[in-house]
């Protein structure tokens, strides 16, 4: 399976970041303070060793706010019916708020506390008033320490000064530059059926992302490697574009690039973004790499990648 070459030195920077920070994040929820971990980058890995190192023997729960499938509800249901182990469950999740509200305002919860690690704390179905104001209850809790992460600059402003006071938030900066892979590859993520719904040129009902996924897993190692090769040359494309346009010094000839961008964006409105791969420099570099024997075989793998709608075929 393709790897990129950065993924090491991302995955090396990762240790280093998380020995640095992770005892200060103990130190801060141990003194009173919620931590919320910001920056670009997939954050999971960091909350999995915080949970693996810090938290043996404590009660915790692990809350994938990327979900589509979460909710305020269920985050309560499972703090009620698993951490505390209650037998008469409320049936009203105002009640069972309180209930919790009130098991771990008590004195003698000092001794099992209660670490509640949400990752995208700003995810689709926590990005409402409500779940956040919820939220922002629970952390105001004496022994329930809300560890965090968020991906969205914009998620403050649903707060009112009340929560951002029971938040009592301490921001860490932990830009990890690793991609969103499970974040993003989550099938019933809604965001991502929407975009994916919008790309559907069949307009065919069904779940598109899963049905992606599907494909993907279905594919040999070689198609896989093949349609890399296409992405890779479509990203060089853009960045040869983008160097173009700002390589000009004078304001003449920067005017002529900006013009003849975009009279190559409306010749190319058809296909939607920049040249395409031909097919023969395709063909050489999967000869190279020894990915497909001849043309044919390599044109009846792309038809394929059309009729999926991974690529599409231009003149």
């Amino acid at each position: 399976m393709y790897r990129h070459p950065s993924i090491d030195f991302l995955e090396n920077n990762l240790m280093e970041l998380s020995d640095k920070l992770l005892p200060n994040v103990r130190a801060h929820l141990e003194s009173g303070f919620n931590v919320i971990l910001y920056g670009v980058g997939s954050k999971i890995r960091l909350l999995q060793k915080f949970r693996a190192d810090y938290l043996k023997g404590y009660d915790s729960l692990s809350v994938a706010g990327y979900s589509s499938s979460i909710s305020i509800r269920k985050i309560l249901n499972t703090i009620v019916e698993d951490i505390l182990g209650l037998e008469k469950v409320p049936l009203n999740a105002a009640t069972r708020l309180y209930t919790i509200i009130e098991c771990f305002s008590r004195d003698s919860a000092a001794e099992s506390p209660l670490y509640l690690l949400i990752n995208c704390i700003d995810g689709l179905n926590l990005r409402s008033a409500i779940a956040q104001s919820v939220l922002a209850q629970l952390a105001s809790v004496p022994h329930i320490h809300l560890l965090a992460t968020m991906d969205n600059p914009n998620l403050p402003i649903l707060w009112s000064q009340t929560e951002v006071s029971q938040f009592n938030w301490v921001w860490e900066e932990c830009t990890t530059l690793l991609p969103y892979k499970e974040e993003a590859s989550f099938a019933n993520s809604r965001l991502l059926q929407r975009v994916l719904r919008d790309c559907n040129e069949s307009g065919k009902s069904g779940d598109p992302l899963s049905g992606l996924c599907h494909i993907w897993a279905s594919i040999t190692q070689n198609a896989r490697d093949i349609f890399r090769l296409v992405v890779e040359y479509q990203l060089e494309e853009i960045k040869g574009i983008e160097a173009a346009a700002a390589a000009p010094s004078s304001k003449s000839q920067k005017n002529k690039v900006k013009e003849k961008a975009k009279r190559g964006r409306d010749d190319d409105a058809a296909t939607s973004g920049p040249k395409g791969m031909p097919l023969e420099e395709l063909y050489w570099r999967c000869r190279d790499a020894f990915l497909a024997t001849s043309e044919v075989a390599l044109r009846a793998q792309l038809t394929e990648f059309k009729d999926h709608k991974f690529i599409k075929f231009a003149k």
